[in-house]
């Protein structure tokens, strides 16, 4: 019975150590100090069991160690249950805060990333993203809209050949070098659809950067002007005509 009871306890200090092992792999898990103590405080109870397991098996009864009941009382109750349990107590009070800290910021995180998503899905604007190279890495539903593409058929494309093929090369080339070193406010340009229909949007961009500084991707919000623009141009033909005839 002794041994049963001594095995399982082994096995599950062993268990909580392997998994303290697999968490410390997350590097906001090691911050602190509490992972720690937390490792050395269950390794130490883990070597108590081990010498509580030894005592109690007969094939282990035999080496000088177990013989010797001073030194394993010493190295039981005063280094193993007793500095361990210690260990134990500071690794909990010092990583439990960063623990709570990172799961509300996790929780917020997601919580972004969703308002994120509904927005995307939900605005009433061509919201894309591209890579430094201009592949399209996505695109919203009322960019498909405008657009006629499907986001399939967009993906790995190059958004600025793409999409303002029709468009001079030069602006092309202008707006493209703006959302790489900077970010475009209310940039007109005009967009090619897949009916070959062309419409006029006012583009603006945001830059996702890595931490080193590097470009990971360009975000495009544009809003469609054409009937405005359309509306504008005609109002200037009637002006002009007007004046024409006074």
């Amino acid at each position: 019975m002794d041994i049963a009871i001594t095995s399982g306890r082994t096995l599950i200090i062993a268990a909580c150590l392997l998994f303290l092992f697999m968490l410390g792999k997350k590097k906001h898990v090691r911050q602190g100090g509490g992972w720690y103590f937390l490792i050395a405080g269950f390794s130490l109870v883990f070597m108590g069991c081990l010498l509580d397991l030894g005592s109690v098996l007969p094939v282990t009864r035999d080496f000088a160690l177990y013989d010797n009941q001073g030194l394993e009382n010493i190295l039981e109750e005063l280094v193993a249950y007793v500095l361990g349990p210690v260990f134990i107590l500071l690794g909990f009070i010092r990583w439990c805060p960063i623990i709570w800290n990172f799961s509300r910021a996790e929780i917020q995180l997601r919580t972004e990333r969703d308002f994120s998503t509904n927005l995307m899905h939900e605005a009433p604007a061509i919201i894309f993203s591209l890579t430094s190279d201009g592949s399209v890495n996505s695109l919203n539903p009322f960019g498909e809209q405008i657009t006629g593409y499907r986001e399939e058929e967009l993906l790995g494309q190059n958004w600025w050949q793409t999409l303002h093929a029709d468009e001079d090369p030069a602006k092309v080339q202008k707006m493209r070098t703006m959302a790489m070193d900077d970010d475009l406010r209310d940039f007109v340009v005009t967009i090619t659809c897949k009916d070959s229909k062309l419409r006029t949007i006012s583009l603006n961009s945001v830059k996702r950067l890595y931490e080193d500084g590097q470009l990971l991707e360009i975000i495009g919000f544009g809003i469609d002007i054409t009937a405005r623009t359309e509306a504008l141009t005609s109002l200037a033909k009637s002006e002009n005509k007007y004046r024409t005839l006074y």
